[in-house]
């Protein structure tokens, strides 16, 4: 299932408008990653006076959220409480920054300029539906040579969420999974199941690898690919992990060769120590 249903009534109730962020440099013709709304509950003055009110707005959420859909998952980490519940591709997440456990940084702007902010409720909605590919973009993916395997195919999923697009099953047979070059050097092609990214030739940047050496961590490699829309030329260049595997000093050289070869692409290459 790669859909949820949301009930007609407010997911929590008080919770605001679903609204998402643009940000200076973003591509226009693609769709938001994600879609947020806000909670913020009564305020009771015990609750204030024991800095508690983002505990309380985190548990409200939470409640209203099992209700519709179970236990979910905990995803807290570090400075966050934080839980989700995943449908296949689709994502739905609460979270809060509990003031108490920003020890390491202080207010920011709009905390100065909101401080009620401070103790509201992050509800995430990651949508699970996906555009189909263009007649283009078809053509591509079903002759394009395959030069390695997507490592964590979850990863780039999430590294290039916009640029997801789906294979229906009106197309045929779905294309070898894989990541390489479509003929022609038309543009890069990868596919994990169902699900693809299609960048044009005109679009790519350069190819990069970079290596973490083994020191108190294990180390890897990362093989990747730096890309922006060249019709929109403000637009904030987006690095694409293409495969990611565990350290060894000639991992992804070959691939990455090949990759800026084909595509005629400068390569990176970086080197540093799992500290």
């Amino acid at each position: 299932m790669d859909a949820c249903l949301l009930p007609a009534t407010p997911l929590v109730p008080g919770l605001s408008a679903l609204s998402f962020l643009v940000r200076k440099g973003d591509d226009p013709t693609l769709p938001p990653d994600h879609l947020e709304a806000r909670y913020r509950g009564p305020s009771r003055w015990f609750d204030r006076f024991r800095n508690r009110l983002a505990q309380r707005n985190f548990a409200t959420a939470v409640q209203a959220l099992q209700a519709e859909w179970g236990l979910g998952a905990e995803t807290s980490h570090l400075n966050t409480l934080a839980r989700e519940w995943r449908f296949g591709m689709a994502q739905v997440g609460v979270m809060v920054f509990p003031p108490e456990l920003q020890t390491h940084v202080g207010l920011n702007t709009r905390d100065h300029r909101d401080p009620d902010g401070v103790s509201e409720c992050r509800l995430l909605i990651h949508p699970g539906w996906l555009p189909p590919l263009t007649a283009t973009e078809i053509d591509m993916a079903r002759s394009f040579r395959v030069i390695g395997q997507v490592q964590d195919a979850g990863r780039w999923m999430q590294l290039a969420p916009e640029r997801r697009k789906r294979w229906l099953r009106a197309e045929g047979p779905v294309p070898r999974s894989g990541y390489g070059i479509a003929t022609g050097a038309r543009g890069l092609v990868l596919v994990a199941g169902s699900t693809l990214v299609v960048l044009g030739r005109a679009d790519l940047i350069r190819i990069s690898r970079d290596v973490t050496k083994p020191a108190k961590g294990p180390g890897g490699v990362e093989l990747g690919i730096v890309h922006a829309p060249k019709a929109f030329p403000d637009a904030r260049p987006h690095h694409l992990i293409l495969a990611s595997v565990p350290y060894a000093p000639s991992a992804l050289a070959t691939e990455a060769a090949e990759l800026a070869a084909g595509l005629d692409l400068p390569l990176t290459q970086s080197a540093c120590e799992d500290w």
